[in-house]
């Protein structure tokens, strides 16, 4: 029995060349901190590095339309996500909803944006080796979805697609050494993506043939 994952995993979207001018495009310097001085995600935009990759996602876009049996209505812009040495990992989000409490007990998923899948483009690679380069490499830094009991590490120039639903809810490991860099977008669609995890069976191993 063949399993279908529903994220896509595109390597190669963009060069090493690519991701290493993108990040140097923005200029990082002094990581934002908590209000104890911890490091934080910097959040940034930089429409030369998006126009860039333009060419790339028009030719992703009709391979995840084929593949979700959806139609594009638009793109938002893309945003870039410095995660720096000694980001420590924050509560699982998904990315157009938010928890809200309901009469001060359940916590419920409350949509806010109209988000159908969510892209994710590494732009470092993960390493945990003594030969590790910094301006390139992050230890630690994974992409976990804790409801499917796994996560990706960063490899530079792939991107990891999803649905922009709570079965997805994510967040990013503590990074160790070296920066996480990614961009993300996300994609709309013009009739509302209904997620059914009957589409999908199996789970991790299943889907990336690690049984």
């Amino acid at each position: 029995m063949g399993y279908k994952a529903p994220f896509v995993i595109v390597k190669d979207l963009a060069s090493p060349l690519q991701c290493e001018d993108m990040v140097t495009r923005l200029k990082h310097t002094i990581p934002n901190t908590d209000q104890i001085g911890n490091p934080t995600v910097t959040y940034k935009g930089n429409k030369l590095s998006e126009m860039r990759l333009g060419a790339a996602i028009e030719q992703l876009l009709p391979v995840l339309e084929d593949y979700y049996g959806v139609d594009t209505k638009t793109v938002t812009p893309m945003v870039f996500e410095w995660y720096p040495t000694g980001y420590k990992t924050q509560k699982s989000a998904c990315d157009g909803y938010e928890i809200v409490s309901k009469r001060g007990k359940s916590l419920l998923w409350s949509k806010t944006k109209d988000y159908d899948f969510t892209v994710v483009l590494f732009l470092n690679d993960y390493s945990d080796s003594t030969m590790f380069d910094e301006d390139f490499e992050v230890r630690g830094g994974k992409l976990q979805f804790l409801t499917h009991g796994f996560g990706f590490n960063a490899e530079r120039g792939t991107a990891i697609i999803y649905p922009s639903r709570p079965n997805f809810a994510n967040n990013i490991s503590p990074v160790d050494a070296g920066n996480l860099n990614i961009a993300k977008f996300h994609i709309v669609c013009k009739k509302e993506y209904v997620y059914d995890m009957d589409n999908f069976p199996g789970g991790y191993a299943e889907w990336f043939g690690t049984s």
